[in-house]
């Protein structure tokens, strides 16, 4: 009976909760002038994976870039991090995107995370480039308080010597 327990215990404790999500989107880009491609690069391929257990949850947002005119590819871990839901608020650990707020526009509020200039006309945190931090929110009553730290500066990319 001893050895049922024993085995039963560490696959209870896998059991969680598995979100995932993705999505491949091909596109091209053609100068009007004279139809020549435009060699940026795009966002070929996206996934989002989610793993919670309890008051736990670990979150991770990838995409995969490419280039058709030289064949490139680059995967990217936009964000991979851990959260914890304690019964006051919530503590997140990792690299991140954070956004505060949303307008028609260019949001003054929102400019914790740098920006991605391949990707400046996508909308919100799609134009962002996840940065290592810490965030808490603190719940009280009707209010929310949120703190964020972020140890290291990471400046924005800019596409530099593209034709």
């Amino acid at each position: 009976m001893k050895k049922l327990i024993c085995f039963v215990f560490p696959i209870t404790t896998l059991l969680g909760q598995i979100n995932y999500t993705g999505s491949i989107k091909p596109g091209n880009m053609y100068r009007l002038s004279d139809q020549s491609e435009i060699s940026l690069p795009f966002r070929l391929g996206e996934q989002e994976v989610g793993y919670s257990l309890g008051d736990f949850e670990i979150k991770t947002n990838s995409a995969l870039e490419y280039r058709w005119s030289n064949n490139e590819n680059e995967f990217q871990l936009r964000e991979a991090y851990l959260m914890w839901y304690p019964s006051w608020g919530e503590v997140k650990v990792g690299k991140q995107i954070h956004a505060w707020g949303a307008v028609d526009g260019n949001n003054p509020t929102d400019n914790l995370n740098p920006y991605d200039y391949y990707y400046m006309f996508l909308p919100g945190a799609e134009r962002k480039v996840g940065t290592v931090s810490g965030s808490l929110k603190y719940y009280w009553n009707d209010w929310q308080f949120e703190g964020v730290f972020i140890p290291e500066h990471e400046g924005n990319r800019f596409p530099f010597g593209e034709t």
